[in-house]
Order: C-alpha cells, then structure tokens, then sequence
C-alpha cells in the first residue's frame, strides 16, 4: 500500500524555480511525482502528485490543503523531485479530493498577494472572484 518511490529526477534552489511553477509543470504533463522540500537541511514539505492532480501534501505540521498553501510560500530552500507510481487507491487527501492544480495555485497566489499587502480586488478581478472557492475550501475541511 502507498507510493513506490523511484529515482531522482530533478533537484534545485527555490529561488532558481519556484514550486507553484513545478506543480504546474508536472499536474500540466499529468505526471506522477513527489516533492520533498526542504530549507537549512531540514524537511519543510511534502507534496505529491498524481496522474496531474495534487494528491497529498504535508508541510509545517499540516496536512492537506492548508499544508499546500502554506508550502507555496516557501521561497527559500531546496525541492528534489522523485518519480513515483500510485499502488493503491483513494489516497488524495480528502480536503484535496475535488480541488483541480489550477483552482490550487490561482488560490495560492491570491493568498500569497493578500499576506504581501496587494489589492485583493485587483487579484480577484481579473481572476473571476473566489467566492466558491472560499466556500469549497469550507466544506472540504468539514469532510462528508
């Protein structure tokens, strides 16, 4: 049960390539991968990806969605990226399970813009609005 993890595919500085960048890359290409973060030697983070959805992540003694947002802060660090193959099923993490990459990084970035002082009107006005997705991220940490 779990993940099969196989060899390294790609190592780097955050500040080289940020992980809002590699989760698009790898959801985008549907790929199997897991990202280990880490910052002063220390593992921060989590995340991985499956078939091109954000499966599970784990960061700063969270889990879940909180935990991917919080991680998509991280600007500081190393990320290694390991190929991986999914053995079971229904292992995404339940505040992840209706979520799509892209509804998670538009989300993370409007986070990332209201904590750095910038107009959450303008971020949600050329983005449609969070609304729904303010309440999903309600109803999805209830659970059923």
């Amino acid at each position: 049960m779990g993940l099969n993890v196989a060899r390294v595919v790609l190592e780097g500085e955050l500040g080289d390539v940020a992980l809002p960048e590699l989760v698009q890359l790898f959801c985008a290409a549907r790929n199997s991968r897991e990202i280990d973060v880490t910052f002063d030697g220390a593992q921060v983070g989590r995340l991985v990806v499956h078939g091109g959805r954000v499966v599970r992540c784990v960061a700063f003694g969270r889990v879940g969605l909180e935990a991917f947002f919080q991680l998509m802060q991280q600007r500081h660090g190393r990320y290694t990226v390991r190929v991986v193959s999914e053995r079971s099923t229904g292992s995404i993490h339940p505040s992840l399970a209706e979520a799509t990459w892209e509804s998670l990084l538009i989300e993370a970035a409007r986070r990332q813009d209201a904590e750095l002082g910038g107009g959450d009107e303008d971020l949600d006005a050329a983005l449609g609005g969070f609304d729904a997705f303010d309440a999903f991220v309600e109803n999805a940490q209830r659970g059923p």
